[in-house]
This record gives C-alpha cells, sequence and structure tokens, in this order.
C-alpha cells in the first residue's frame, strides 16, 4: 500500500482479542444495522411521508427489471464458483494456501473482500483464520494476503473519473494521476488554477458488482438460522449506501459542523521529547456538484491512515512522522506506538462527545478512516473521513438510544453472577415499545407482554456464558484444550471488557431478530447506532 494514502476506502479495524473466529464472526455479522441514515428519525408521520407513490413505486421497479436480472445471474455465478472452491479444497482434500485465498477473492469481486475488512487488523482472529492454512509459512502469509488483495485492487484509468467530472459539469479539471482504488471506491488527484484536489468515483460496473456479491454472500446463507440471516443483511446493507456519494456528502457536511462547536484541540499526555498536541479535521468539500457518484475535496498530502502507521512493517514510516514531528531521530518503536494507541483513544472519546452531545454519530469510525498528518513542533492534525455510515439522531434519540444501549449492555451481561433485573427490562420495553418503534403489527397490551417474554427468553440464554461458548467453540472445532483456554481467558477482567462490545452486536441482533418476530419496526438509525459502536471499538463501561 502506498505510504501517502490519500483517502483509504476502508480497511477494518478491530483491536479485540478474541480467541474464536466464530465469536468475532457472530459480532461483525451484528456490526452494520439499518437502511437509510434518517429514513424515519423515529416518527411514524415522517414514514408515511416519505413513502413513494404507488405508480413511482411501479414504474422504478420496471426500470429496474434488466438491471436485478442482471445482478441475479451474476450472483449465481459467484454462488457456483463458492460450491466449486469447497469440493474442491472440501471433499477432494486440495490443501489451501494463500495464493488460493488470493485468487478467490479476486474472481469473487468487491462484496467479499469488505466482509474479510473486519479480520485484517485483529491478529488472534487472523490466526484463527490461519488455521485453514496447513503451512507455517502459509499461515504468516494470509494478513499479508488480505491486505494486498484490499489495497491492490485494479487500478481504474483515468477515463472513469474524466467521464464522471465531464457529467458533473466539472470540465475546468484534469485528471492528475490515480492516487488509490478501493473495492468500491476510488481516488484521483486532480487540478484546476494549479490546485490539489482529490476526486473520489464510483464507477457503475462497481455498485453492480457490489450487489451481485451481497446477493450471492445472502443466498449461500440461506439454510442458516434467521437470526444469522438477518444479522448478515443488516451488516451488508449498508455496503450499498458506500455507493451513493451525494449522501455521504451531507453527512460530511454536518459532522464538520458538529465537530466545529467542540474543542478541536487537545493536549497528549506523553513522555515525547515536546509537548503533543492533537487537532481535529475534517476534510473540507471544495466543488458543490450535483452527482451521487463523484466527491471533490481537500488533498490531504502529508496524511496517513491511523491503521498505515500501526502496521508492525510500516516501522520506516513511524521513524520518518516522528523525526519530522518532533525533530529527533525515533529511538524506541514501541514508545510511538503507545502514542497512536492515546491518538486512538482520543478519536473513541470524540466520537463518544459528537455522538451523545451533538447527535452525529460516526458509524465507521475504524482507523482505516482516521488520517494524521504531523507537523513540526509536536502538532498532529487528526482527520476523520468516509462518512458514508454517518447517523443523525434526533433530540429524543441522543438521550433515548445512549439510554437502551446500557440496559440492553446489563440484561444481557453473561460476566455478571447477578439474576437480570426485571425492573431494567420492564423499562427497556416501555422505551422501545412506546417511544422508539415506528410500528407495531398489533399495538395491544397482550403482544406487548409476548413481546417482554420473548426478550426475556433470548436474553437468558445468552446470559449462560457456557452455552454460548459451547456453541461457539462446537462450530469452530475446538480442541478440549481451546475450549478450556477460551473459558479461562473469560474470566479474566480485561478480557471480559474487551468482550462488551462484541456481546452488545450479538445482542443487538438478538433484538432485531425478536423485533422482527413479532412485528415491531425499528428505526434504522437505532440499529446503526448500536452497530457504531462496535464500528469504533467504543467498549461500554
Amino acid at each position: 500500500m502506498d505510504a501517502h494514502l490519500q483517502y483509504p476506502t476502508g480497511i477494518n479495524h478491530l483491536q479485540l482479542p478474541v480467541k474464536s473466529s466464530v465469536a468475532h464472526a457472530y459480532s461483525v455479522e451484528s456490526s452494520c444495522q439499518g437502511r437509510q441514515v434518517s429514513q424515519y428519525q423515529g416518527e411514524l408521520p415522517r414514514l408515511k411521508e416519505d413513502k413513494p407513490g404507488s405508480g413511482t413505486s411501479t414504474w422504478s421497479s420496471i426500470k429496474s427489471l434488466p438491471r436485478n436480472i442482471s445482478i441475479f445471474c451474476r450472483a449465481v455465478g459467484k454462488v457456483s464458483l463458492v460450491a466449486y472452491y469447497f469440493v474442491k479444497h472440501h471433499l477432494f482434500r486440495v490443501q489451501f494456501t494463500s495464493q488460493h485465498l488470493q485468487s478467490y477473492l479476486q474472481r469473487l469481486g468487491s462484496a467479499y473482500p469488505k466482509v474479510l475488512q473486519a479480520v485484517v487488523e485483529n491478529p488472534r482472529l487472523l490466526k484463527e483464520l490461519g488455521k485453514e492454512l496447513g503451512k507455517e509459512w502459509e499461515r504468516k502469509q494470509i494478513s499479508a494476503v488480505i491486505q494486498h488483495v484490499l489495497a491492490n485492487n485494479p487500478e481504474i484509468p483515468v477515463t472513469v473519473p474524466r467521464s464522471i467530472l465531464d457529467k458533473a459539469g466539472c470540465k475546468a479539471y484534469s485528471v492528475e494521476r490515480h492516487i488509490e482504488t478501493g473495492t468500491i471506491r476510488s481516488c484521483f488527484e486532480i487540478k484546476k488554477d494549479e490546485e490539489s484536489l482529490v476526486a473520489k468515483v464510483v464507477p457503475d460496473w462497481k455498485a453492480n458488482d457490489l450487489a451481485a456479491g451481497l446477493k450471492s454472500i445472502r443466498m449461500l446463507l440461506f439454510f442458516m438460522p434467521k437470526e444469522i440471516r438477518m444479522a448478515i443483511r443488516e451488516m451488508t446493507n449498508p455496503l450499498i449506501r458506500q455507493c451513493n456519494l451525494k449522501e455521504e456528502k451531507k453527512n460530511q457536511a454536518a459532522f464538520k459542523e458538529a465537530l466545529e462547536q467542540t474543542e478541536q484541540t487537545v493536549r497528549l499526555d506523553t513522555l515525547l521529547p515536546q509537548a503533543t498536541q492533537l487537532t481535529f479535521r475534517v476534510p473540507k468539500i471544495t466543488e458543490a456538484v450535483d452527482a451521487d457518484n463523484l466527491l471533490i475535496m481537500e488533498h490531504l498530502q502529508d496524511g496517513h491512515a491511523l491503521n498505515t502507521l500501526t502496521n508492525p512493517q510500516n516501522q520506516r514510516l513511524r521513524s520518518d512522522v516522528y523525526q519530522r514531528c518532533f525533530g529527533v531521530h525515533l529511538v524506541e518503536d514501541d514508545l510511538f506506538k503507545s502514542v497512536l494507541d492515546k491518538v486512538h483513544f482520543q478519536v473513541q472519546k470524540k466520537w463518544c462527545e459528537l455522538a451523545l452531545g451533538h447527535g452525529i454519530v460516526h458509524g465507521d469510525c475504524h482507523p482505516g478512516n482516521i488520517m494524521l498528518s504531523f507537523k513540526p513542533g509536536g502538532h498532529i492534525y487528526v482527520w476523520f473521513n468516509d462518512f458514508g455510515h454517518c447517523i443523525t439522531l434526533t433530540e429524543a434519540q441522543r438521550t433515548q438510544y445512549p439510554d437502551i444501549v446500557h440496559l440492553l449492555s446489563s440484561l444481557a451481561d453473561p460476566f455478571t453472577p447477578e439474576a437480570m433485573d426485571h425492573t431494567r427490562l420492564d423499562r427497556l420495553v416501555d422505551t422501545l415499545w412506546d417511544e422508539v418503534a415506528i410500528s407495531h403489527r398489533a399495538n395491544t397490551p397482550a403482544h406487548k407482554l409476548k413481546f417482554k417474554n420473548r426478550l426475556s427468553e433470548e436474553f437468558t440464554k445468552i446470559r449462560d456464558l457456557d452455552l454460548v461458548l459451547n456453541r461457539l467453540a462446537d462450530h469452530a472445532s475446538f480442541s478440549p484444550e481451546q475450549k478450556a483456554q477460551l473459558r479461562a481467558d473469560c474470566e479474566t477482567t480485561c478480557f471480559q471488557r474487551e468482550m462488551k462490545v462484541i456481546w452488545l452486536s450479538i445482542i443487538s441482533a438478538c433484538l432485531g431478530a425478536v423485533c422482527q418476530l413479532e412485528g415491531i419496526q425499528l428505526p434504522s438509525s437505532f440499529t446503526r447506532y448500536i452497530s457504531a459502536y462496535f464500528r469504533a471499538d467504543v467498549i461500554l463501561d
């Protein structure tokens, strides 16, 4: 990957020390929720107003028929490929290698690498995934293979951004060079009047390929339990939103406005030779173009993604930026890594401040979407990027959602010996049923009681730690020693604290399944709010 990556399209970060890949898979499946950022805003009248007329809906469906047929046919082809790979390696016992993984991800298209983004930077999870590879040196290569696939998508020719710019009325811009191609979006350096900018574009064929890949993933999971299928759907729905850059522009402007209402500069307490100062920023949108596949913004020529800086292979890059910022040679690499960890912690604090205090939630706040610019004198500029998953909350939701998250976390906490607090359960049900839900199949006391009883049953299962761990371990074919080690880890305070985010995502999927079974529709902003905790790696205390 280019050390001067400008606007990474999202190699994800999840630094949760999880011993079981299946446990993490459950959490990833329920980590991204919802359909539209502010489709409902929690108000039934607004929902009714937003519904299109029957004539408009019918015509829209007719127009999209050819595209849907094409996507379905391509999805069937991807399912056939996966079936072939399964037969080849599991029935005919062909040794699986890292080269196979790289080849398969490239053939299957953009959706499958996007799913693997969630595991790229979790060392323990990669180790579990690497057990599928027979040789030790192959297991060590798996992280590099996934990184390589994600960072080296086929480069899009400059004729593509040129065409998109022309259609958007931006003929005065010249396309200078390709910066980076992601699984969905691509970035190019463009110029106008000697000003260097970045154009983020989404070609139509990328959106179609992503849609076909997501459909194939859902087809493969058809025989999985209903809760898992729904969680996978909730996880993958927001990926389609990343193709619409017009929505991202609105989110970016709202996030920037909220950030400017906070204290943007903070001092960092470190052992570095100079005082370190962080300044939070959002890239400026420089051209108001009316296109859903083009975004033009300022160029961060000296910016580096946080996950790029923390990559163990990039020690030379860390040394260079350290010397530029502090004027001395980097002697202890671990010292600077600890500083980067503190920067990440400050980013999480700012995320919470904006979410709880200002109602703007960055739904994909991982280190791949955080960029750092190092300036002489100990100044570090922290840039938020990639606003396709942002959520805007109403005044009522700012109070309701955090309270619901804490209730869910405590009611289904498997690490506490106390019995379930039914007073809290009553409060949760009342809030969800009477205040948050935007529709009910039947809004009667009897159905509300049935909803409460089903939630109680599901939470009781989740609270049974041994039951959950046994299911996960059996599914992952753990040896008795591995199962014992996993159970022993659950006794440590550190592991319990870090597992809370994963457990919250499992609870979220469980709640979504119960609501669907009972005919209760919650605002998409709520389910996506819960998933944002997981993406930002914010642990509830």
